[in-house]
């Protein structure tokens, strides 16, 4: 089946907008070119895999995306992004996204239904649609992409964890060679009373690769890469900093610590509690190499005090953050075989919190 590729949308201004999410429900916005002296955040995150539009169908063609946009708990949490394309040149295209639902489920390379190693939470088969949302408004060759709402990543060191919206099913995979697939299908029925430019039919999205794992650092980017984190966290904004953090959790290289111990100087509880994470997936990733400078990381952050450990209204609430802190460094350290974390975890126990004291002890005991 050939796919028909509607034209690439940055050589048709001014008519085009990409749009994050509440943008996209509220209808159409025109953004002027951004300047600014400072680095800035990426918008809509590079698909790791390829992403094919739909046919046509009624003038509309759509598409999904699949993006690794961190790494939470040794697990790549991946973001979909919907896109649609208006190939029409009515004034308007209406899809009524309060009615609209996409089913999506996972399949192999042969379109056959794959369960076997994923693990499911969540509602069974779903819609990443809500029932209230205002109709989506695309001008004529116009095109919106909206990040769908993503997350749960709780389960640790899978090879991917898909969320496909706020409340619907939450994919856990399990480390494979196999290809895998997401297949998604849209369909929205004709609506009474219509109006003209008021959009109806099936749409069923060419299947896209879900891409699972971590991939080694690409040596043609890696410095650059380096180099955009560190203007990130240079700018000493939180905001920045965890995304700078996030990208360099993508790298899976021993190389970025260095960045992650600049970032976790910055007095903010969000970017040391990422950065702690991140060196307990490189201490669990990496169990033979030498990991001298994550230990170090560690180790420092078991010593985090209330005035280190961010905003805080008062001492106690000061004191209460520091610990929940030094209780993530007790967890990423049980989940380590490597002898110094085992060593540190000891020392641990001597925590001036109790619960942080328990915590270690407990895992002793455990492992």
């Amino acid at each position: 089946m050939r796919i028909l590729h509607p034209p690439n949308p940055l050589t048709t201004p001014p008519v085009n907008a990409r749009l994050g999410w509440a943008a996209a429900v509220a209808g159409a916005v025109f953004h002027a070119p951004l300047m600014a002296a400072e680095p800035v955040l990426a918008g809509t995150p590079a698909p790791d895999t390829p992403c094919e539009w739909s046919r046509p169908v009624n003038g509309l063609s759509a598409r999904i995306c699949l993006s690794r946009i961190a790494v939470y708990n040794g697990s790549p949490l991946i973001q979909a992004t919907v896109s649609f394309w208006n190939g029409t040149y009515e004034p308007r295209m209406s899809i009524a996204w309060r009615v609209g639902a996409i089913d999506f489920s996972i399949v192999d390379s042969h379109g056959a239904p794959v369960t076997a190693g994923i693990n499911v939470d969540g509602m069974q088969g779903g819609s990443i649609m809500s029932g209230r949302d205002p109709p989506l408004i695309l001008p004529p060759h116009g095109e919106i992409s909206i990040p769908i709402p993503g997350g749960g990543g709780v389960a640790r060191d899978k090879a991917a964890v898909l969320q496909l919206g706020t409340f619907p099913d939450i994919y856990a995979f399990e480390p494979t060679d196999r290809p895998l697939f997401l297949h998604a299908v849209f369909e929205l029925h004709k609506q009474a009373p219509a109006e003209r430019g008021d959009w109806s039919g099936r749409i069923v999205f060419p299947d896209v690769r879900i891409p699972l794992g971590l991939t080694s650092a690409n040596p043609a980017t890696f410095a650059a890469t380096l180099a955009e984190a560190d203007a990130l966290i240079a700018t000493g904004d939180p905001e920045k900093t965890i995304a700078a953090v996030d990208r360099l959790s993508l790298l899976n290289d021993l190389r970025v610590v260095p960045l992650y111990m600049k970032a976790f100087a910055l007095s903010d509880y969000s970017v040391k509690f990422r950065v702690i994470d991140n060196l307990g997936a490189l201490l669990r990733h990496f169990p033979k190499a030498n990991l001298d400078a994550v230990m170090a990381g560690l180790t420092q952050a078991s010593r985090i005090g209330p005035a280190d450990a961010g905003r805080a209204t008062n001492e106690k609430v000061a004191a209460e953050v520091a610990s929940v802190l030094r209780q993530s460094v007790v967890q990423v350290l049980a989940g380590s075989s490597n002898p110094d974390a085992r060593k540190l975890l000891m020392t641990m126990q001597s925590d001036p919190d109790e619960k942080v004291r328990d915590l270690a002890g407990r895992y002793l005991k455990e492992h």
